[in-house]
């Protein structure tokens, strides 16, 4: 990709990025508040599975995949836009959003946790439930965030439609995977408390 194709990139992804915190945005400006709305979320989930660490795990890793899956859908949605140069509206956009969300609630909810890959990581890597339960934790956070960011973005390119002209012929893998460093490293960034 040009250096001009990637500064577009870079800047899309640094408006949603500026656009996911704050009075209007999703997430709270401050990392601490974050973390600590999410933190009663990891306890009211634990109680509802009546303190048994096994099924606290297994209903982490249902969140996991349905944030990992979410992000995936959203990039998906963000490049076949700008490739076919169909770019919804924002509220179509976010009408799409909902859509992909009730599927994938109800898709994950069927699916078999235990055997799918994006999860079983969790138990290959981790010696114990401890373990498990903190990485499984940390990544809840992480993916929610990185989906959020990505929603914004999508929400970014819908508003700025007019200005995508240079990224009409990128490579829609190189476009995807442009895309989900930069937010990746946004969503690094929030979570180092780090704010633009």
């Amino acid at each position: 990709m040009s250096e001009e194709v990637n500064l577009k990139i870079a800047k899309l992804c640094a408006d949603a990025y500026k656009s996911t915190y704050g009075e209007k945005g999703i997430l709270p400006r401050d990392l601490n508040t974050y973390q600590s709305q999410k933190f009663l979320i990891f306890n009211k989930k634990m109680s509802n599975n009546n303190r048994d660490l096994q099924e606290y795990i297994k209903s982490l890793k249902v969140n996991v995949l349905y944030f990992k899956e979410l992000g995936d859908a959203i990039n998906n949605c963000i490049c076949d836009s700008i490739k076919t140069r169909n770019i919804p509206e924002k509220d179509k956009s976010e009408e799409n959003f909902l859509e992909i969300q009730n599927r994938l609630k109800t898709q994950i909810e069927s699916e078999t946790i235990e055997n799918n890959n994006k999860v079983k990581v969790y138990d290959q890597n981790n010696k114990n439930n401890d373990e498990k339960r903190k990485a499984l934790q940390y990544d809840y956070m992480f993916f929610d965030i990185y989906t959020t960011i990505l929603y914004c973005l999508y929400l970014v390119v819908s508003i700025n439609k007019n200005k995508l002209d240079s990224l009409y012929d990128v490579n829609s893998v190189e476009l995807s995977k442009s895309i989900n460093n930069i937010c990746y490293g946004y969503t690094k960034m929030y979570l180092a408390g780090e704010l633009l």
